[in-house]
């Protein structure tokens, strides 16, 4: 039914209309005889396929590179005799059944040697320009690495006559002329060399409609398969090659290759059945290879996290009773009476005691800042601010040959962080960029917004401020850079560097919900970036240490809740010098009844962690059930995390110990008039 079909299509008329036809010289399968008309192979199945299909034929006589471009450009219907190759496919219309077969036929000078394909290098080659054989040959040579100089012809007996002459060594033109008459036999003769085999078509121009390339190809196979039809009589008498004879070599070659691809398929057979065995293993091991690694790697993981808890409660256990012996010591030094006048060396040594005890306290905040056990006081704070404070700070210790830059940037967003921890980091990184520039170089401190994509389907991105400390010192290796933010690792002399600068810097962040990366290299300087969220809103503050200001005198009852026995007389001491009458507590329970008995306290002073049930927030709670309005300022040498619960709220004042009479006196002031100020608000 298929052959009939075809049959019938090919019968039926497309239609009675002209198409013009490429015409050129390519002997003896497309030329014009001695009276100018198209003769060979082609121009009779051209006229025996476009005859049947009811089409008139008009003839363009054209040159073949010539005529590939009037093809497609659409100024001609039909070429026929054009090799199929994916290049060319794109741009004309082949005619998909094929009608002739050939291969590249090698012509060479006789006084040439030509033996195998790599007698080609430093030869002169002529090839039709724009052919198969180009493409052919220009690809061979590209593959083999070889060099040749090509001779272009504008056809294949311009080829021939090319290698005849002299003008070339060497030419590659189709089977059909290399057996014609066309060649010289005298001065050339014919390699028996098979190369390059390509099937032979009919294209039309990109413009033609499909249904016309349809029949034609319907028609081409209706003449293969048509007993003495016009392609058996055209074959038979411009077509009929006697093909090349294959040297001895090939045949053995041949013979060779077959026998190992018979061997090399029982091979590959047995090797796949192999290999599918050994992957099914390997993908076993591989699976449990990374399943140890993902637990090696949880273990890890759980053992930093368990060292950093178990130094964070160590330290915070020692912040706590540390600070409230430094409360003791500051507070005694301050209430010594002023001798200055008649003793001025104890001024001296009466500041330098202080000054050490807040060394003291400075370093206890460095620890607990490492561990992220800091109380810290975050603010809504500019960056920009912190950083030209930092800047003016720095410029009066650094030496000239280094050069600081701190770019503008008004535009960065505010961020809620401890003012004094934030520039105590930035000194931090900006003396270690000194230390790392002995000869002198640039440090830069700059500030600028970041976003990064939204940790939920609800946040779409998130806003950050990112603080960049960059110099151009002597860098660190890739081994120092993984162990500098460890505890007391230094690269200083014994003696120069305590060793916990960059841990604090590092735990402070943490703390901060923000993040570290160091960047450096040995003698390409050192980058530091710290990454903080930006805030989102405003709120209450916990009370800033003022230490300009001087002590304030004020009125009124206060009850002080302490239990450390050398601290509470201490504090009691200060309070009263400040002018206040204190009424002293050691415990919760013993507050809590005082305040049973007495609310006309205008204070309660209150130390977060007490022996007993009752701890100093249960006092501040209670002070709250008691709708007294009785304002509590709460005092810690470490209160760990205690007061995360109330740190939310803003409500409560936190001073930590020790505490110099100063902030004492401002923390004292301020919250009596705050809530003195919210009594009387309407």
């Amino acid at each position: 039914m298929s052959f009939c079909a075809l049959q019938f299509s090919a019968a039926c008329p497309v239609g009675a209309d002209t198409l013009r036809v490429a015409q050129y010289e390519n002997p003896p399968t497309i030329f014009r005889n001695k009276d100018n008309v198209p003769s060979g192979f082609w121009p009779e199945m051209t006229e025996a396929v476009l005859g049947n299909l009811e089409y008139d034929i008009e003839y363009v006589d054209c040159l073949w590179a010539v005529c590939l471009e009037m093809l497609e450009a659409g100024e001609i219907d039909l070429m026929p005799d054009i090799a199929y190759t994916a290049e060319r496919a794109g741009k004309f219309q082949f005619v998909e059944q094929p009608l002739l077969y050939s291969w590249f036929a090698i012509v060479v000078a006789a006084n040439v040697s030509f033996e195998t394909l790599d007698d080609f290098e430093g030869k002169r080659i002529a090839v039709l320009a724009n052919s198969i054989q180009e493409q052919g040959i220009t690809e061979h040579l590209r593959r083999q690495e070889q060099q040749a100089h090509l001779v272009w012809a504008s056809s294949m007996e311009g080829v021939l006559e090319a290698v005849s002459q002299g003008d070339a060594d060497i030419g590659i033109v189709n089977r059909f002329i290399a057996a014609s008459d066309t060649r010289d036999e005298k001065t050339t003769y014919l390699a028996q060399i098979p190369f390059g085999t390509y099937s032979l078509h009919f294209a039309a121009s990109p413009d033609m409609e499909l249904g016309v390339v349809d029949a034609i190809n319907l028609e081409v196979f209706h003449q293969q398969t048509t007993f003495r039809s016009a392609f058996q009589h055209a074959s038979q008498r411009w077509a009929t090659i006697v093909p090349l004879p294959l040297p001895f070599w090939v045949l053995a070659m041949l013979a060779t290759a077959l026998a190992f691809l018979v061997l090399a398929g029982v091979f590959l057979f047995t090797l796949r059945r192999l290999v599918a065995r050994r992957t099914r293993s390997l993908a076993v091991a591989v699976a449990d290879l990374e399943h140890q690694i993902v637990r090696k790697q949880a273990e890890a993981y759980a053992v930093e996290a368990q060292k950093m808890d178990a130094l964070g409660r160590m330290v915070g256990g020692v912040a706590h009773d540390f600070n409230n012996l430094l409360a003791v010591i500051m507070g005694n030094l301050e209430l010594m009476p002023d001798k200055c006048d008649t003793d001025p060396d104890f001024a001296e040594f009466r500041s330098g005691a202080i000054r050490a005890t807040k060394r003291g306290a400075t370093l206890v905040r460095d620890l607990l800042s490492f561990g992220r056990r800091a109380s810290l006081s975050p603010q809504l704070i500019e960056p920009m601010d912190v950083l030209q404070n930092v800047h003016k700070m720095i410029a009066r210790v650094f030496p000239a040959n280094i050069t600081l830059r701190v770019p503008e940037a008004p535009e960065t967003w505010m961020v809620k962080l401890d003012r004094g921890q934030l520039e105590n980091a930035l000194l931090n990184l900006a003396l270690n960029a000194k230390d790392a520039m002995p000869q002198g170089g640039t440090l830069t401190i700059s500030c600028a917004n970041v976003t990064s994509p939204g940790t939920g389907p609800e946040i779409t991105e998130q806003k950050q401020v990112r603080i960049t400390i960059s110099d151009t010192g002597v860098g660190m290796t890739e081994e120092t850079r993984a162990k500098v933010c460890e505890p007391f690792f230094t690269t200083k002399e014994v003696g120069k560097g305590s060793g916990m600068g960059l841990a604090m810097v590092h735990g402070f962040v943490k703390q901060s919900s923000g993040d570290l990366t160091i960047t450096s290299a040995p003698d390409a300087g050192t980058t530091i970036e710290l990454t903080f969220p930006a805030a989102q809103d405003a709120s209450l503050q916990a009370i800033a240490s003022d230490t300009a200001t001087p002590p304030k005198l004020g009125r009124g009852k206060i009850l002080l809740i302490e239990d450390n026995e050398m601290l509470l007389p201490t504090l009691s001491r200060q309070i009263k010098t400040l002018g206040y009458d204190v009424v002293t507590a050691t415990s919760g329970q013993e507050a809590l009844s005082h305040l049973a008995r007495d609310q006309t306290f205008d204070l309660v002073i209150s130390d977060v962690v007490m022996p007993g049930p009752i701890q100093g927030t249960d006092v501040a709670r209670a002070v709250d059930a008691l709708d007294s309005n009785i304002p509590v300022l709460l005092i810690t040498g470490y209160a760990g995390d205690a007061l995360e619960d109330l740190a939310t709220s803003g409500k409560y004042n936190v001073l930590t110990k020790p505490v110099s009479q100063n902030d004492l006196s401002v923390a004292i002031h301020r919250t009596i008039r705050d809530a003195q100020a919210a009594d009387t608000a309407p």
